[in-house]
């Protein structure tokens, strides 16, 4: 009994955190996990009634890290392109735990998973910041630049394409200012006319 206490949930949290880094949660056990503490599974399986409940632990930290990645960017004067890019680079640098926060099954719309994202807010202040936009104006402005910068993320987190740090960022500004003109665009009789068109 005294081996078993001396394992810490922290310190099991802790060692399957390293394993999804490394390897991804699909390599996620109380083996691998017990492998990693140099201990029987024994201690695991005391301190957490299942794996699933591990793995919540384990996705909560993940969450975490993301938020970290994107909090690098809020005070900086160009905040939601820094926010673009810094989720760009978790997918570069931390690809098990970028896949680990976006590609869990959730059935939403693009509109309300983006909204349960816990920074939202600081999103939404960031492109108020440079637009002058009201919230569902930046919510839809938001769902475009996200599946853009979504895709490239995604592409490098599964090893798809590689892109440099210079072509992110023309990327992330050219989307920018593409969109931007397009909602001036939507003021006028052309796009009225191009919408209400049935060719």
């Amino acid at each position: 009994m005294a081996g078993i206490a001396k394992t810490t949930k922290e310190d099991i949290i802790k060692a399957a955190y390293e394993i999804v880094r490394k390897n991804g949660i699909g390599s996620l056990n109380a083996r691998a996990i017990a492998k990693e503490l140099k201990c029987s599974t024994q201690p695991i399986m005391y301190q957490f009634s299942s794996m699933e409940e591990i793995k919540k632990e384990v996705l909560k930290k993940a969450v975490e890290t993301y938020k970290n990645y994107m909090s690098n960017g809020i005070n900086e004067e160009f905040a939601y392109k820094s926010m673009g890019y810094n989720y760009i680079r978790l997918a570069k640098e931390e690809p098990n735990i970028f896949k680990l926060v976006f590609s869990t099954k959730t059935n939403l719309t693009v509109e309300n998973f983006m909204l349960e994202d816990r920074l939202y807010e600081e999103i939404e202040k960031a492109i108020s910041k440079r637009t002058k936009m009201d919230k569902d104006a930046i919510l839809s402005f938001h769902k475009k630049m996200w599946l853009l910068t979504h895709g490239i993320a995604s592409l490098i987190a599964d090893k798809t394409c590689s892109f440099t740090d210079e072509e992110i960022g023309m990327f992330l500004t050219e989307e920018f200012i593409a969109l931007m003109k397009l909602e001036e665009f939507k003021k006028t009789d052309k796009w009225k006319e191009i919408v209400s068109s049935k060719n």
